[in-house]
């Protein structure tokens, strides 16, 4: 682990991940023509959070359900906002990451569910036609 043992599981680290949390519950999905919240700031903060979560399966149960319902109704959003992106296919594979995260921690609206089984149906079908 090196120098990032001491924040391994810590509070400090605990806290880092709320404030991205609600940092990227707060980057909504403007117009198609402006993509830029999402592929810019958003992308970099979910993809931060996804990096330091790991393997920690205990930080969710620390997290709010609100919180957790949130955060998903916000990034669910995201793939079908910036869908004429170069970088789509980037912002879906971060989210679905998150989503891997969430799916067992509690349980989530319906909707979200179904967006969330949605994009990932839509993710093997590239890998599918690509083969």
């Amino acid at each position: 682990m090196g120098y990032a043992e001491p924040l391994y599981l810590s509070a400090e680290l605990d806290l880092i991940r709320n404030g991205l949390v609600s940092s990227i519950s707060g980057v909504i999905a403007g117009s198609s023509n402006d993509t830029s919240a999402v592929t810019g700031e958003g992308l970099q903060k979910l993809a931060m959070l996804n990096q330091m979560l790991g393997d920690d399966d205990e930080f969710w149960s620390k997290v709010k359900e609100f919180r957790r319902v949130m955060l998903l109704r916000t990034v669910l959003t995201w793939p079908s906002a910036v869908k004429e992106s170069q970088l789509s296919w980037i912002v879906s594979t971060e989210v679905l990451q998150l989503f891997r995260f969430l799916l067992p921690s509690a349980s989530m609206p319906g909707d979200l569910m179904e967006k969330g089984i949605a994009l990932l149906k839509e993710s093997l079908q590239v890998i599918f036609a690509l083969n």
